[in-house]
């Protein structure tokens, strides 16, 4: 069973997210326990607050510049988390990454190119190609026993004379993969070799998990950066998504001109002052706490697989390399009971009275899988599977 584990810092209190306008609360029934859409349920680090705080001091929220002092702190949060820096003259700031996703589509590709979308994946991917007019060119992840790898001879495959742009999902949502340097290598040389602007979505790559390490594509060498837009965020990470805010690097001078013409001309090149304070603030002062919180659910992970393995083993739990979302193989299960996937969902919502993602929703290869979101204070969490095990065990 999980059990409290206790800590510097608190994730263990329950704070009252409904009526709040909360998505991830307000939007599910009450009595339902909503462990689905990727927010935690986590007060973050005390420094944003006060950061707030002190800029809510002065009266007046009038139109503002990103300061200098904000460029300072991204890279320096770069270069002590992954070893690599996000020099400001590579920077443009948008208004958070999926707006900073469709604005790359936007500026590289035409309607009707072709955009690599690797599944199953963060179910918005697929939607921002759509937006634009633009194919979604499917290139399937292998998976043996929970872990995933990429089919690269399907990738090359699937790759016609118009598909111009590969969606990477690193780490990846929602199998919970860092993909490895020579996997990365692999995809490197292929974007190279068959001309395709990648855009790296590494929202997630903060929450790396011990004793996994991440690295960036861009991160592989001039030849691949230079032809890479990589997008960054603090909103996973300190629980912040409410302060939209995003950061995307581009080493290429004439790729990052044209970048910034595609922000300015969608809008999305403005970020609002708290979210500037607030990142800022999160990115000098966070640490010890992200630090906290890698240990807190790396220990909740291995006590989720528990409670699988001697519970409910028909239920797989893969490991997790990075973030707060677990990928659950429910194959087994339904071939048992008979269940298909709108049923299984059914039985879990109305039955169980547990909110998870439903697997489908993210593209072919999420047929059988639930992602359950584990940010939560283990009290919630435990009884979420306790209603889960009782309904299905």
């Amino acid at each position: 069973m999980i059990t409290a584990n206790p800590r510097r810092f608190d994730f263990h209190t329950q704070h009252p997210r409904r009526g709040t306008n909360s998505i991830k609360w307000d939007l599910v029934p009450e009595g339902r326990l909503p462990l689905w859409i990727a927010d935690m349920d986590f007060a973050p680090p005390q420094a944003i607050a006060e950061a707030i705080r002190e800029r809510l001091s002065h009266p007046i929220l009038g139109y503002s510049l990103v300061s200098e002092s904000f460029y300072e702190a991204l890279d320096a949060f770069q270069r002590e988390q992954h070893l690599r820096g996000m020099p400001q003259e590579e920077v443009s700031v948008v208004s958070a990454v999926m707006p900073g996703v469709k604005a790359a589509i936007e500026c590289f590709t035409e309607p009707g190119d072709g955009v690599v979308v690797q599944a199953p994946v963060y179910t918005p991917f697929f939607q921002s190609v759509r937006d634009k007019n633009r194919r979604v060119v499917l290139n399937h992840l292998r998976e043996q026993d929970g872990y995933y790898r990429f089919d690269l001879d399907e990738l090359d495959a699937v790759i016609d004379e118009r598909t111009r742009m590969l969606l990477l999902c690193s780490p990846h949502n929602p199998v919970g993969r860092i993909w490895t340097r020579a996997e990365l290598e692999a995809v490197a040389d292929l974007a190279v070799r068959r001309d395709l602007i990648v855009i790296s979505d590494e929202i997630h790559a903060d929450l790396r998990l011990d004793p996994y390490k991440f690295l960036g594509i861009a991160g592989l060498g001039p030849e691949i950066a230079s032809r890479t837009v990589t997008l960054v965020s603090p909103s996973k990470t300190f629980n912040i998504p409410g302060c939209a805010v995003a950061a995307a690097a581009i080493s290429d001078p004439e790729l990052r001109k044209r970048y910034r013409k595609a922000l300015k001309a969608t809008g999305t090149d403005h970020v609002t002052t708290p979210a500037v304070i607030a990142t800022e603030a999160a990115y000098r002062h966070g640490t010890p706490w992200l630090d906290a919180l890698r240990g807190y659910l790396a220990e909740t992970v291995q006590q989720v697989r528990a409670v699988f393995a001697e519970r409910l083993p028909q239920v797989g739990a893969a490991p997790v390399e990075a973030s707060f979302v677990m990928w659950l193989d429910f194959r087994r299960l339904q071939r048992e009971r008979g269940l298909d996937d709108e049923q299984l969902q059914r039985v879990l919502r109305e039955q169980a009275q547990v909110e998870l993602s439903h697997g489908p929703v993210f593209g072919p290869g999420g047929e059988g899988f639930q992602r359950l979101n584990i940010a939560t204070p283990r009290t919630l969490l435990r009884e979420a599977l306790d209603r889960i095990v009782r309904v299905l065990g």
